[in-house]
């Protein structure tokens, strides 16, 4: 157990993602889909601290951002009703679409985090979040269980901090692969 929580600690750090294995936690939940958000956080890169935007439509899919390459960014969707994501990089002009693996999801759960027995740290009010915290001797984790993410996230001296958040869907097109993309070939 210990092993699977540093290896989800060090994922928030080194991608600035919030993610922890679906699973069980969407096929059981009638309504599974994240609520509408729009947050930006603060993600330690060396000497620099990068900012990073997740979104969620309500409706199923989730956008997540992250800085890549001088002003580049990384782009992937979670299309969680049609089981497939969208990757693309700014500026290539080619995106690649694949079955969704739930593992990736940029999507935190309570129940799932409490199921792999990772230490809880109680509730308490991050910037106006209720959270929940899990975490041990290699970092800790604060997660908002109303939307899925994470509100603050320490390991090794680092922190992965919310920094801003509006409880409002953002425009569909950013779900959307940038017109003139070409879709590349998947696999070998």
């Amino acid at each position: 157990m210990r092993r699977r929580w540093v290896q989800a600690v060090c994922l928030l750090l080194l991608t600035g993602c919030s993610t922890w294995p679906l699973g069980d936690t969407l096929d059981a939940n009638p309504d599974p889909w994240p609520k509408p958000y729009q947050a930006t956080f603060s993600v330690p890169a060396g000497t620099t601290v990068m900012e990073q935007r997740q979104y969620s439509d309500g409706k199923g899919r989730i956008r997540l951002d992250v800085p890549f390459m001088e002003s580049r960014r990384s782009i992937n969707v979670y299309d969680l009703k049609k089981n497939e994501k969208l990757s693309w990089t700014e500026g290539t002009g080619e995106y690649l679409r694949e079955t969704l693996n739930r593992d990736e999801v940029p999507f935190l759960s309570k129940e799932k985090l409490q199921s792999q027995s990772t230490p809880s740290l109680g509730d308490k009010v991050i910037d106006g979040h209720p959270c929940v915290g899990f975490g041990g001797p290699q970092g800790e984790i604060w997660i908002d269980p109303r939307y899925g993410i994470a509100v603050l996230s320490t390991s090794g001296g680092a922190s992965i901090k919310l920094t801003s958040f509006r409880e409002t869907a953002p425009s569909d097109s950013l779900f959307e692969v940038p017109a003139g993309y070409r879709q590349m070939a998947n696999g070998p």
